[in-house]
């Protein structure tokens, strides 16, 4: 028996070689019992970011990969790791999740926003796209799921607060003038509602904004 391979003792108490599942096993265990949670934390938001922006067809095969429930759910659990992260490791561990959650969020509402081919019209939500043969491809067969459009209300704001919206009601406090935050406010606090005249609370920013850093916890 080679005493370079791991052994372990046998019914007879004597020694035997491992088998291939059992230093399969061990090295799992090993990795369990010495891994910083943290890395493994680290490594699981990096891993939802990229997911939902694939499954939002971000990644290389474009609409092919488009779920845009599955880019939800990526995107809740990154959120919901982050503010994890920044409670308990602070905002300086979190912040290189930070800006592509806020990213990530955006790209979503704007598509939850257009995509109204739930309902029968796709035309908004091919708008987004280039391959507009592998768009139709995707909504036919989405469609053959029979998607419950209420549900979707129900769990995909319309309205949110924006970067360049929250930054218009700080400077106008700022100024003395709170209209603008109570309207804000008032806005997101029936996320759900779509309803006329607050279309600029749906859009994103306008190019005149810029780029614009924020931070978790600001």
């Amino acid at each position: 028996m080679s005493t370079d391979e791991p052994t372990a003792p046998d019914g007879d108490g004597e020694e035997r070689e491992l088998t291939q599942e059992e230093m399969v096993a061990a090295e799992m265990l090993r990795r369990l019992m010495t891994t910083p949670v943290q890395d493994v934390v680290f490594q699981t938001m990096a891993t939802f970011t990229d997911m939902a922006a694939i499954r939002m067809g971000l990644g290389p095969r474009g609409e092919e990969d488009f779920d845009l429930p599955q880019a939800g759910l990526a995107i809740e659990s990154l959120r919901a790791l982050l503010a994890v992260t920044n409670a308990i490791m602070g905002e300086e561990a979190a912040k290189p999740f930070a800006e592509p959650l806020a990213q990530l969020q955006m790209a979503f509402a704007e598509l939850v926003e257009q995509a109204k081919a739930a309902r029968g019209d796709a035309e908004p939500a091919r708008s987004l796209f280039l391959d507009l043969a592998g768009i139709d491809a995707w909504v036919e067969r989405w469609r053959a799921l029979d998607p419950d459009a209420t549900v979707m209300d129900r769990t995909n704001p319309v309205h949110v607060p924006r970067n360049h919206l929250v930054e218009e009601a700080l400077v106008a406090a700022t100024g003395g003038d709170l209209a603008p935050f109570e309207r804000l406010v008032e806005v997101v606090s029936a996320p759900y509602d779509e309803r006329p005249g607050l279309e600029r609370y749906t859009e994103p920013a306008p190019e005149s904004f810029g780029a614009y850093r924020t931070f978790c916890g600001t």
